[in-house]
Order: C-alpha cells, then sequence, then structure tokens
C-alpha cells in the first residue's frame, strides 16, 4: 500500500485475497479518488509517468499559516509530490 501523512496514513491497499507480490502500491482505499498529472496538471494517460494526486475526505484542506495554492489541482487534490 501506500499512504502520507496528509491523507491520514493510508491512501491505497492492496487487495486481501492478492497473495503474491504483485509490486503495485494497491487501490485507493474507499472514499479517495487518485489521478497522475503532468507537469502542467493535465491527466495522463495509461502507463504514462506523472505526479500522483489524491482526493477524499481523510485528505488535508491545506497546510496551517501556509499559501496552499500550488498544493492542490484546481479541482482539488491534494499534489503528493509523489511521480509515478
Amino acid at each position: 500500500g501506500w499512504g502520507m501523512t496528509e491523507g491520514v496514513a493510508a491512501g491505497t491497499a492492496n487487495v486481501i485475497t492478492d497473495r503474491k507480490f504483485n509490486g503495485t502500491i494497491g487501490i485507493p482505499v474507499p472514499s479517495v479518488d487518485i489521478i497522475i498529472v503532468d507537469d502542467n496538471g493535465k491527466r495522463v494517460g495509461l502507463h504514462e509517468a506523472g505526479e500522483m494526486c489524491i482526493k477524499g475526505p481523510n485528505v488535508t484542506s491545506g497546510y496551517f499559516n501556509k499559501d496552499n495554492s500550488n498544493d492542490f489541482t484546481s479541482d482539488g487534490y491534494f499534489r503528493t509530490g509523489d511521480i509515478i
């Protein structure tokens, strides 16, 4: 799985019935949506590298006393900084 403090730890998890290592971070946990965007914030196609962005009720709405304008996409996804 994958997670970060800004997403209250878990963001993705592998399916529990998968018994073999599959080399992935799994699927989004319930109520979480993930997109992959390029440097311009445009969603990339399947198998294209980009920054993982996450949105859900467990994801921070911003950092205290900080300009958060560059931390989110125009449609409200938190930019994780993780490239996949």
